[in-house]
């Protein structure tokens, strides 16, 4: 009876003060106040969910300022958590469990960050400094191995490469006789699939090590692969995607709806990667319509044969299908992001006409026009049918995805970089959605070239609108992407040390990262107010001077984040305002709000503006 009791009480802990980790992404997070958790409930935390119990503590503690605060009961709480921490990182280590384990790492190392002087911490990375990272590289050699035991070659390398960044110093370059072995497993296997850059680099790898404190590594093997394949060879990975949506209606007349669009091969087992928005008819639950997938191999132009997607995500536009083996792979590699200049080739169907090879330049890189990430501007020519297909460089290495052309722009088009595309596929072979991790924070770049916080969603207590960002996980962060980039890299519901300057304070908070939500802002339209989303789809801070909170309200621009809305609209800082009227229009993730504005600058003339402002945003972490 008593375990029962506790389970309940558990439960409703969970449900009413602490998110999820279901991570179904589909709400904005409830609200949840910090304040009210009592110690018996931290300490239930502690035991079954220390993540969410040393976020809460380190939330509790940032507000000091609140009279009687239990300091020693948190402290002796925040102990419990942490044990319970490295209790568990050992034990998922050896039954296996390599996701979970990278989730415990991952939060033991921000609470390393961020509790530099707890007495855990201090004794665990005392008595043993290289127990983390040398647990970490045992779970990316076990995830490595699960994903090649179930004939996954593309997910599995991609692990060996994450793990060959860990080997940065000289001393870690002293491997053990099992190390070395695994090692030259992934080389005779490269080898085996073809995989030329893999090749290489294993090899020049073996080459610098030493096995204990003996000499360099020998391979002895042959490791030279076959000669680097001609684009018209490399054009055997690449197939048409076809989606048949049915017929659609206009002015009384019935036409075939098709979408269009290139796929190519990342696994030889059948696996192919597009963009999310070619196939979003068949996994997305808004679209009620017939559909149906197939894809068309290059030397097969009559040929129909049926694919199913296996995972996707919209934020990035990318999605991984299973249908038949193409006769050739582009491997997936974690290379560096082409530059500004660079030579590009990329091979697709453009209106249906298969394998066509077209050739430009990398005009820019670092363009923000997805939900997440940065693109690359090309000016290799796109057209209907291109998304999806690959874009290489004169090496033949895979160097972006094509995702987008601006149809009225000439030589104006996009493509996914490889880092990008790199950090999430292997989460594409989980089958299903793949969510991004993000902490329900708006960001905003200063002149000064700072990170500011722009928005704060409600559940998100700890953090306020104007703290600056200077470093995650003690990486310093400069641009929205390498924060964007950071924090994708994470495991669902593991903590992350998030170093804030708040005026002339520093704080270090330990902050969950949950499920991204599609359309963020526009789920706030629900359960925020109209004064928050004013300021967060705005970009700017307001003092309530008089009236009501909202529509009939008047306001100070106290502070405009430089880029956002109301910056490009004209705003200054110190404009008197009211706020007339305010009407969310969610089918368009649209907001109209209209505001009478006085300006200091125009000598106080009011003037009414109109802005109808998009929700979909792409500045958020």
């Amino acid at each position: 009876m008593k375990l029962e009791a506790r389970n309940l009480f558990l439960l409703l802990v969970a449900c009413t003060l602490i998110y999820s980790c279901a991570h179904s992404g589909a709400n904005i997070e409830p609200v949840r106040d910090f304040h009210s958790l009592s110690l018996e409930q931290l300490e239930l935390l502690a035991q079954d969910d220390p993540e969410s119990c040393l976020e809460s503590i380190s939330a509790l503690r940032s507000e000091l300022g609140v009279e009687e605060t239990p300091l020693n009961a948190w402290a002796a709480l925040e102990n419990k958590a942490l044990e319970r921490l490295v209790d568990r990182v050992f034990i998922e280590e050896a039954e296996g469990s390599w996701d979970r384990a990278e989730l415990s790492i991952s939060t033991l190392e921000a609470a390393q960050i961020a509790l530099p002087d707890n007495e855990v911490v201090q004794a665990f990375f005392k008595s043993q400094p290289d127990r983390l990272e040398e647990t970490r590289r045992r779970v990316l050699k076990g995830k490595s191995e699960e994903y090649y035991a179930k004939g996954l070659y593309a997910p599995g390398v991609n692990y060996l490469y994450r793990l060959l960044d860990r080997y940065t110093q000289p001393e870690s370059l002293r491997l053990s006789d099992q190390d070395a072995s695994f090692f030259k497993r992934w080389l005779d296997r490269s080898l085996q699939n073809g995989d030329r850059i893999t090749v290489e680099r294993l090899s020049s790898f073996l080459g610098q090590t030493t096995i204990g404190t003996a000499e360099p590594a020998t391979i002895g093997q042959d490791n030279s692969v076959a000669a680097k394949a001609s684009l018209a060879e490399l054009a055997e990975a690449v197939v048409t995607v076809h989606v048949d949506k049915g017929l659609k209606i206009q002015r009384g007349l019935a036409y075939p709806d098709r979408v269009l669009g290139s796929a190519f091969q990342v696994d030889d087992q059948g696996y192919y990667l597009t963009n999310y928005h070619v196939i979003a008819s068949e996994v997305d639950p808004e679209y009620e319509g017939y559909s149906s997938l197939t894809i068309r191999p290059f030397d097969k132009p009559e040929a129909r044969i049926p694919a199913q997607v296996l995972g996707w995500n919209e934020e990035l536009d990318l999605a991984l299908l299973k249908s038949e083996i193409a006769e050739r792979t582009l491997y997936l590699h974690d290379l560096k992001d082409p530059d500004k200049g660079q030579r590009v080739y990329s091979i697709g169907s453009p209106v249906g006409l298969e394998s066509s090879v077209s050739s430009g330049i990398i005009s820019a890189p670092g363009r923000r026009i997805l939900a997440r990430g940065d693109a690359l501007q090309i000016d290799v020519p796109v057209n209907p049918g291109s998304s999806g297909g690959p874009l290489l460089d004169e090496e033949g290495r895979v160097v972006g995805l094509i995702f987008a052309g601006l149809s009225d722009f000439q030589g104006l088009n996009f493509a996914l970089p490889p880092s990008w595309i790199s950090s999430l596929l292997p989460s594409l072979f989980e089958e299903g959605k793949t969510e991004l991790p993000w902490l329900g924070l708006g960001i905003a770049k200063t002149l000064d070239g700072f990170l500011e916080i722009s928005y704060v969603f409600p559940w998100r207590q700890a953090v306020k609108p104007g703290d600056r960002i200077l470093s995650i996980d003690n990486v310093a962060v400069k641009e929205l992407s390498q924060a964007q980039y950071l924090l994708t890299e994470k495991p669902l519901s593991s903590l992350c040390a998030l170093q804030l300057q708040r005026g002339e304070k520093k704080l270090s908070l330990l902050v969950k990262a949950q499920a991204m939500p599609k359309n963020p802002m526009a789920g706030a339209v629900s359960s925020e107010s109209s004064e928050a989303l004013l300021q967060g789809v705005m970009g700017m801070l307001l003092d309530h001077v008089s009236g009501s909170r909202g529509p009939g309200g008047s306001y100070r621009i106290q502070k405009l984040w430089p880029g956002l809305a109301g910056d490009e609209s004209g705003l200054r800082e110190g404009d008197l305002i009211k706020f007339v009227r305010y009407r969310p229009n969610n089918d368009e993730r649209l907001a109209m709000f209209d505001l009478s504005v006085k300006s200091p600058a125009s000598g106080y003339l009011e003037k009414t503006m109109r802005f109808v402002l998009s929700l979909e945003m792409n500045n958020f972490i």
